[in-house]
């Protein structure tokens, strides 16, 4: 039995740090969080043990992540007890079925933008004004549909952040519902608001990489006579925020 805290990688580590963030004034501090396909459970062990969170319901849906949960879950520890103490394990798909637990945070890393999509418009019961829940999402791939999808289906973001994994940098966003549908440009849908307005450390790095991914998509569609109106306006958008940044620094630099 492992008895010191453990330590996730910087993408789970960062993750809980938005978990363990107040969402409003006075919330609770005894928080109840799910952990959607939880693979290893690493992010639950880890707010259980840092003490982010007083209780964990950590849910995935084949054979083997369960058995992987429950073994790491077992052999893991918070004040010479088992963790098994205050983490739960249900074998569900996402969400399906948990309407009925009390929780204020939910958390949904490591899968694709698209599959998220699906999790959240499964669960009805999110889709609630008066539940204050915040919901930490990291996607691996797909960031622009999931930001379509949550901006167009009522729901705020709340906090965004930038983490580099080897030679990846990934988006970890916060959100809550609020019923209110949001329509934003076509470069907040591709990096991110709060990247946009605070120019988060690794925005830059982004930017550059965002705009070299869409050049290339560009340059594949104009070879093969498809329309290319969409992507065009795009490219120009970035390249102007690209310059806004430049200036920004370069005055920056010349009043410092």
């Amino acid at each position: 039995m492992f008895r010191g805290i453990f330590v996730p990688g910087q993408r789970l580590a960062a993750a809980a740090e938005l978990v363990a963030a107040p969402l409003y004034a006075g919330e609770i501090k005894e928080l109840h969080a799910i952990d959607v396909g939880t693979d290893h459970a690493y992010l639950a062990v880890y707010l259980i043990q840092k003490g982010y969170c007083s209780h964990v319901t950590a849910t995935d849906l084949p054979d083997g992540p369960i058995l992987r949960a429950r073994e790491n879950i077992k052999n893991r520890t918070l004040k010479g007890e088992s963790l098994a103490q205050y983490i739960d394990v249900i074998q569900t798909d996402g969400l399906f079925g948990l309407e009925h637990l009390c929780f204020e945070r939910v958390a949904i890393c490591g899968m694709g933008g698209e599959v998220i999509c699906s999790i959240l418009q499964n669960a009805a019961f999110l889709h609630n004004e008066n539940k204050k829940v915040k919901i930490v999402l990291q996607p691996q791939s797909c960031e622009y549909e999931l930001r379509e999808y949550l901006y167009h289906n009522g729901f705020r973001f709340v906090e965004e952040m930038l983490i580099r994994d080897k030679s990846r940098i990934y988006t970890i966003l916060a959100v809550t519902y609020d019923g209110i549908a949001r329509f934003p440009s076509e470069e907040i849908l591709l990096l991110g608001e709060k990247g946009i307005q605070k120019n988060l450390p690794l925005f830059e790095t982004l930017l550059l990489r965002r705009i070299e991914s869409v050049k290339k998509r560009l340059s594949a569609k104009k070879a093969a006579g498809l329309a290319i109106s969409f992507d065009d306006s795009l490219y120009t958008k970035l390249l102007l925020l690209k310059e806004e940044l430049t200036t920004h620094a370069d005055h920056h630099s010349t009043t410092t």
